[in-house]
């Protein structure tokens, strides 16, 4: 009796709880994550797997492996570390992927020395930021003789900004990729986001005639893109490849409506609405735009977006195509 006892105890006795897999949030991009310590922004991070809904927010969910802020939701695309010119960072990386983790951008934005951390282990990187500029810091995931650039599901990138003297304010946009299987609406597997979303989800914004608005752009997708600005110039104040920005003095500062961007390549442009209206940035790469109708757009001024729509998902959509993918130089602001 006592023996049958004992086995229906052990029988009986709860499983281990199973944490469950969190949902990854979107990253406007608006905030830094870390605490301050003197002229050192200390940040610890997680990378983990989550369920990233890349449409409405009760979409459809992909299994992805993304970066967190430790204790924190993980996003998409990873927390932003952000320093004026001369700080340092300090980073934990914790990694709870069952993949072993390649991380680059962290000891130095500006090098390809990679940070390697096995399954459960913490990994450690300092740097100082030395050169103003839009960077980056990239993970890839391995498991014997196989790896993923990006890590599964391609979302392991997040953004690090280091700001000159009296930076003015600004904002920041992610392009992210996803391709592979299950696929997210009817045979479409391959997918384009900005700053975690794609149209008609993506975030909404709104300046005033006359602002001054000043914009940087990361390409974490693995092809190029076009990005156009439908319905004013801008000016190009810098452009940058991992390694660094190019910042231009006045004289070599040029009015565009497009800026090509490849792989982990940057810009930061400054633009000005000159009257009410809607404006779209968007790629200008036919097979990642899907032009829709104008009534279909909010009403208010808009900007960029990705949209799905039969077997691929299209980098924003464009009211009124007309012009070809170029740069146009001029000496004055002015409309597209």
């Amino acid at each position: 009796m006592a023996t049958l006892l004992a086995v229906l105890m052990a029988c009986d006795a709860p499983a281990p709880a199973v944490e469950p897999t969190p949902t990854a949030q979107p990253n406007d991009l608006r905030v830094s994550v870390g605490t301050r310590a003197g002229k050192t922004l200390i940040v610890a991070l997680e990378a983990r797997q989550a369920f990233w809904r890349p449409s409405a927010d009760d979409g459809p969910a992909l299994e992805v492996a993304t970066f967190a802020e430790a204790g924190k939701e993980p996003s998409v695309p990873g927390p932003l570390l952000r320093v004026p010119v001369g700080d340092s960072v300090s980073i934990t990386l914790v990694n709870r992927l069952r993949d072993t983790l390649l991380v680059a951008g962290l000891r130095d934005p500006r090098s390809p020395d990679t940070l390697v951390v096995a399954p459960g282990d913490t990994g450690r990187a300092l740097f100082r930021g030395e050169r103003p500029g839009l960077y980056g810091y990239f993970g890839s995931t391995r498991r014997g003789a196989q790896s993923w650039s990006g890590g599964r599901g391609g979302q392991l990138s997040g953004v690090i900004v280091v700001d000159s003297v009296n930076a003015p304010p600004d904002r920041i946009f992610a392009i992210t990729a996803w391709a592979g299987a299950p696929p997210i609406d009817g045979d479409s597997t391959f997918l384009l986001a900005m700053n975690g979303k794609m149209w008609p989800h993506t975030e909404r914004l709104q300046v005033a005639v006359g602002d001054s608005v000043h914009w940087r752009v990361i390409n974490f997708a693995g092809s190029l893109h076009p990005m156009h600005l439908h319905g004013a110039y801008f000016r190009v104040d810098a452009r940058g490849t991992r390694t660094g920005d190019t910042a231009y003095t006045a004289a070599q500062q040029r009015l565009a409506v497009t800026g090509l961007l490849g792989l982990k390549e940057t810009m930061s442009i400054t633009w000005s609405p000159l009257r009410a209206g809607r404006w779209l940035f968007h790629c200008h790469d036919a097979f990642h735009v899907d032009h829709v109708q104008e009534q279909e757009l909010p009403v208010a001024s808009r900007m960029w977006a990705a949209s799905l729509r039969g077997d691929t998902t299209r980098l924003a959509a464009d009211v009124h195509p007309r012009m070809p993918c170029t740069e146009c130089r001029d000496s004055s602001w002015g409309s597209t």
